[in-house]
């Protein structure tokens, strides 16, 4: 099926783009700022803003024993404008790698939202075996775990960036720290010793009510194939109403997304969410395989 999307104001990072979107199988096939000479069903959307689907993460998605509370903590993902999430699976020992991560992948087959399998696990515990078999499962990302009695320098940052060849994971810290003078202590080590070694990496993860800035996503590996409404990608997007106090879509670059939600959001073509309810399809989303992280990273 094909059909056209015309005068969407695309929020991006140059500001309200005004654009025009051919889908075709549920892809963006063309877009432009026009697509008056193609011919088909049109949906006009000139009076909404316009999002790529956004990322996510979320630490308990793998552990969910109860599948009402898979469903519920899925749907409300996909109420924020979800349609791709970080799943990382908590791996105290390496002995537990391998067990853990098929635990996770049967879990995550029944997500209604494409997701991505990572490594969750105590700073101390990255060594360079955990990173080549973060390769060898194609895992692209691992969460340290740092509190105020990790010794950040006891980790074999060397050994890790030689592990890294060809499969450069990103790794990063998860901050378990009330005292704000060693927490600021803390990050300043991470940020010296990571930039030392050049593993990319970034200093104040989102960890739940922000969607993934396009850095993370590069690092990662999503970007370009999600988070950007480019030709050949799924047709995955939202649509947030107009600002009732705003007069201009020009006014505006960014939606608040702590306050806001998105009325429509669509994922490789269907309907997730409306005004009016949440959808869960068992099994239509899918793990998001990255052969390779960083590709297009400055990092």
């Amino acid at each position: 099926m094909s059909y056209i999307i015309e005068d969407a104001n695309v929020v991006s990072e140059q500001g309200i783009l005004k654009r025009s979107f051919l889908i075709q199988e549920n892809k963006i096939s063309h877009f432009g700022k026009s697509l008056s000479k193609y011919q088909g069903m049109r949906m006009n959307f000139s009076t909404y803003f316009m999002t790529p689907g956004h990322t996510y993460i979320d630490f308990d998605l793998t552990v969910c024993d109860n599948l009402n509370e898979y469903k519920k903590r899925l749907i409300n993902l996909i109420s924020k404008g979800c349609t791709t999430v970080l799943a990382p699976c908590y791996i105290p020992y390496e002995l537990d790698f391998e067990k853990t991560i098929r635990r996770a992948r049967h879990k995550m087959i029944n997500s209604t939202i494409d997701f991505i399998i990572g490594v969750h696990m105590p700073a101390e515990k990255i060594t360079p075996s955990i990173v080549r078999l973060c390769r060898r499962h194609k895992l692209p990302y691992i969460i340290a775990e740092i509190n105020e009695h990790t010794n950040i320098h006891s980790i074999p940052w060397g050994w890790i960036r030689d592990a890294e060849y060809q499969f450069q994971a990103p790794i990063y810290p998860l901050w378990k720290i009330e005292d704000e003078k060693i927490l600021k202590m803390q990050m300043d080590t991470w940020e010296y010793l990571t930039s030392l070694h050049k593993i990319p990496t970034y200093l104040r993860f989102p960890i739940n009510s922000r969607p993934m800035p396009k850095v993370i996503q590069k690092q990662i590996g999503i970007y370009p194939n999600k988070g950007e409404l480019l030709i050949g990608n799924d047709l995955d997007y939202n649509l947030y109403q107009y600002p009732e106090h705003m007069s201009k879509v020009e006014d505006t670059t960014k939606l608040d997304y702590d306050k806001i939600e998105p009325i429509i959001t669509v994922h490789k073509g269907r309907l997730l969410k409306t005004s009016f309810e949440t959808n869960f399809f068992p099994g239509y989303g899918e793990e998001l395989k990255i052969k390779l992280p960083g590709l297009f990273s400055s990092n």
